[in-house]
């Protein structure tokens, strides 16, 4: 009854907003911009600048949303309330999968038996490290009729300060994007994110690179940058900076190359997003807890265990899928034309469920760490390593 009550009070008072309202069930309305909805979570902007944050908040804290043009959408109902419609376009995202969950369900069993296991010798000594590996929780979807996706992770090499150990919690999230039909389709990066914590990052970021490339010949010297070192004037005083004088010739060609929004899939190919995104970046201590967090002398990324749960070396642990040390969300949005005009939306949350405890690692190189204790299979998983240390 407080929420219903809640509602009325709210939509009179927005009742004349110029853009879209959100209202969350603590009775704050926020006016946003560019909303996008998936099958658990809104997505937004706080101003109306198109490079701005994409913010994430979660459906289950929001009572309605309230779109410009006057339709209205409470969360929880199927349908949204009719209203007269503006003329501006806007995106309908289907979340895919549902059509076809046997196939969904079949690749993420796929991916639920991927279990790296310890390899080497065990024994009953506390375990220095931890191997931690990803699974995708039960309300994913990865693959539909047309498009599947993947994850795996790659430490990007950092190390210590005397250089002789890969620090541990340095990982990049790579995502492949497989096309299973016979014709082209095209990923929208815009729309594709890594949700991390509070954090929803776009695969896209709009940018313009310019590359100047030029050829020399002959015989001649930079007079504009001998008279501005010299502090000539007059005539020979006035000559740009960097005009070749003499006998040289130069010729300089720009290109400018702009950052592509969507990338397109061949037929029955395999593509991986090249944009690389940092699991658990050192400076964002609002992804951290006391359980979680990074520390220690060399500032190792690390977990912190009660001291009758610590893992012995070669112990293996499954964990619930709602153990969140370190979840990350995934939302790939693509569709078989390139304006992007029937959007399909696959939406996966990611939880660690396996971990594995190990020694530090002898085997030392710019890609992995610790690889001699874990099954080989780990290289295509999403995994990291963390210390493993006493609350």
């Amino acid at each position: 009854m407080k929420h219903l009550l809640t509602l009325f009070a709210l939509l009179c008072t927005i009742n004349s907003a110029a853009q879209d309202v959100i209202v969350t069930k603590e009775g704050n309305a926020l006016k946003v911009w560019g909303i996008d909805i998936s099958s658990t979570a809104v997505f937004y902007r706080e101003n109306e600048a198109k490079d701005s944050p994409i913010k994430r908040m979660d459906k289950s804290e929001l009572l309605l949303i309230k779109f410009q043009d006057g339709r209205k959408l409470i969360i929880g109902e199927e349908t949204e309330n009719a209203a007269p419609q503006s003329n501006q376009q806007t995106l309908s995202y289907s979340q895919s999968g549902v059509s076809d969950p046997d196939a969904n369900s079949r690749f993420i069993s796929g991916i639920r038996n991927n279990k790296v296991e310890f390899v080497g010798e065990a024994s009953n000594s506390e375990a220095g490290m931890l191997f931690c590996q990803y699974f995708p929780k039960s309300n994913s979807v990865m693959s539909d009729k047309n498009v599947s996706f993947s994850v795996s992770t790659e430490a990007v090499g950092l190390f210590n300060n005397n250089k002789r150990q890969p620090l541990a919690g340095s990982m990049n999230l790579n995502i492949k994007v497989k096309n299973l039909t016979r014709k082209t389709i095209y990923v929208d990066l815009g729309n594709t994110f890594l949700i991390r914590g509070d954090q929803t990052l776009a695969y896209y970021v709009p940018t313009v690179t310019s590359h100047s490339s030029g050829t020399t010949t002959g015989v001649g010297v930079n007079m504009g940058a001998v008279t501005g070192a010299l502090g000539v004037g007059g005539a020979l005083g006035t000559l740009a900076g960097g005009i070749g004088v003499g006998s040289s010739r130069t010729n300089t060609t720009t290109v400018s190359e702009i950052s592509q929004r969507v990338i397109a899939v061949p037929p029955m190919a395999e593509k991986r997003i090249d944009v690389p995104m940092t699991l658990f970046p050192r400076d964002a201590s609002e992804l951290y807890s006391d359980e979680f967090r990074y520390a220690g002398t060399y500032r190792d990324l690390s977990i912190f265990l009660n001291k009758s749960d610590m893992l012995k070396v070669g112990e293996c642990r499954d964990l619930d899928e709602n153990f969140n040390v370190g979840a990350f969300g995934v939302v790939v949005t693509y569709a078989d034309d390139e304006t992007i005009s029937n959007p399909q939306m696959l939406n996966a949350e990611f939880s660690v469920q396996r971990i594995i405890g190990t020694k530090p690692g002898k085997k030392l190189d710019m890609k992995y760490f610790n690889v001699e204790y874990v099954s080989d299979n780990y290289k295509n998983t999403a995994h990291f390593y963390a210390r493993q240390r006493k609350m």
